[in-house]
């Protein structure tokens, strides 16, 4: 009897394991065919918008290194496009959450804590640019990673409103999306692939991991769960692969990613207070091996890179309607460096303004490659701000009556250039808000703009040929 037993589990388990290995392979063929859909449409001329968003691109910054000769590929932009710039909005929020004071085998003790944002936040911005909606529709009120039992919108993909790839997907064209922040678990509601931040930062820190790290990266954060359809894993390997020729690049050219000496107790002072869900030892301890790390810089360019490298091949071999590629690089380094010895513009060699640089050889290789199909958007959700004290990020903390108030200081601008043979050339436009951006691309690629959108669309970027025979279409609403 107990024989029978024995074979009867191995043969449930043998039929649930070819079950599974079934299931996968019709998913793999049909993930194969959408990516071949997607392959088809390359050939199809029909209006394409390309989407740079470069996080904590300053128009101040930018205006004064291309005034320099130092940016020459922004000069062409400017020259031969549409030059304006992102206008953003403050967050002033407040979440409750528990922080976990300490941990033993008995007993787990924990303090509420009421956390007020106030500032410029990224990922609240970047939502309203991707849905045309303002943080009271779409819900993403915060970009920290905060405990699982908030009742907060994080990812896209559990907001009540579409996002714009799920807009073009519904239109029936084709969407790429690179880099994107808020994607985990991926958004799988599109017609093409996307190819998440959290999915690069994985791959550019996996090495480091020790073994039981990697088991758990690899359970916890599986690939099919950063990244769509799971067959674009092998166009993500591929240009994985040739990181280690990059990076050799990079370290030959010196990048300087130290921080200064001296400054790293303050560092640790403040990033103390900002990591509230651990206990004291280990928040100073994680303080400390963020800071006095070359690895966090050095790392954060590697993700840029990789992102670039991985949006120029995609975008070569499927050649979607719409196209994002979201690099968050930037806004690390000017969080860690932007002070008041950047004011007078000397060194031209210094660790930001080299960034910059980065960003605008990609720029000159998109003009270069772009057809004439195709409107290059290029831009930024804000700005930076200097900060008084040397290295010392423009964060301010406060613990008050039980509230812990963050303040983060950020110009509202951001950069805006758009280039294409519909565009206008040099020429400046009044400020976008960033409620704009949705309803003005999908009018560019000749798409309805829900009558929801807070925004409006911006034909000014048009020229005038253009602008005459290019209708702005309606619907109600996408949501």
């Amino acid at each position: 009897m107990l024989q029978i037993r024995k074979r009867f589990l191995i043969y449930l388990l043998i039929f649930v394991l070819v079950l599974f290995i079934e299931n996968r392979v019709l998913e793999h063929r049909k993930e194969i065919i959408l990516l071949n859909t997607v392959l088809k449409e390359k050939e199809i001329t029909v209006p394409r918008v390309y989407m740079l968003l470069i996080d904590a691109a300053d128009p101040q910054i930018v205006d004064n290194l291309t005034k320099r000769g130092y940016l020459p590929n922004f000069q062409r932009l400017q020259e031969e496009g549409v030059r304006s710039r992102t206008t953003a909005f403050p967050i002033n929020e407040k979440i409750h959450f528990q922080r976990k004071l300490m941990v033993n085998k008995s007993k787990e003790i924990y303090q509420n804590i009421d956390f007020m944002m106030v500032g410029i936040y990224s990922l609240p911005i970047i939502a309203t640019i991707f849905t045309g909606k303002s943080p009271a529709e779409h819900k993403m009120v915060t970009h920290l990673f905060l405990p699982n039992d908030l009742n907060f919108y994080y990812p896209f993909r559990n907001m009540p409103v579409p996002a714009i790839w799920n807009m073009v997907s519904i239109n029936n064209r084709s969407v790429g999306v690179v880099g994107t922040l808020g994607n985990y678990p991926v958004d799988d509601r599109v017609k093409g692939f996307i190819i998440s931040c959290e999915f690069i930062i994985k791959r550019i820190i996996q090495p480091e991991l020790g073994f039981l790290q990697q088991l758990w990266a690899v359970v916890v954060f599986p690939d099919h769960k950063l990244l769509y359809p799971s067959v674009i894993i092998s166009d993500s390997d591929m240009v994985y692969r040739e990181l280690p020729v990059i990076s050799k690049t990079f370290q030959q050219q010196q990048f300087p990613i130290d921080f200064p000496k001296g400054t790293e107790k303050a560092h640790v002072e403040k990033y103390e207070e900002v990591l509230l869900a651990y206990p004291k030892k280990i928040a100073m301890r994680l303080a400390k091996d963020f800071l006095q790390s070359n690895k966090t810089a050095y790392y954060t360019y590697l993700m840029d890179l990789y992102t670039l490298e991985l949006s120029k091949y995609t975008y070569q071999k499927y050649k979607p309607a719409f196209f994002l590629v979201y690099t968050q690089g930037l806004d690390f380094y000017t969080n860690m460096w932007y002070n008041k010895n950047y004011t007078d513009y000397s060194d031209l060699n210094s660790t930001i303004f080299k960034y910059y640089k980065i960003y605008d050889e990609y720029i000159g290789y998109l003009m270069d490659n772009l057809d004439n199909n195709t409107i290059l958007i290029v831009m930024s959700d804000h700005g930076a701000l200097q900060y008084d004290y040397i290295m010392i990020p423009p964060y301010y903390w406060k613990y008050e009556n039980g509230t812990m108030y963050a303040f983060l200081a950020r110009r509202e601008h951001g950069i805006f250039y758009a280039y294409g043979k519909s565009i206008k050339s040099d020429i400046s436009i009044p400020d976008l808000s960033v409620y704009d951006i949705t309803p003005t691309v999908l009018y560019l690629m000749d798409l309805p703009v829900g009558k929801d959108m807070k925004g409006k669309v911006r034909t000014d970027l048009l020229k005038d040929g253009y602008l005459n025979t290019k209708r702005i279409y309606y619907i109600n609403t996408y949501d």
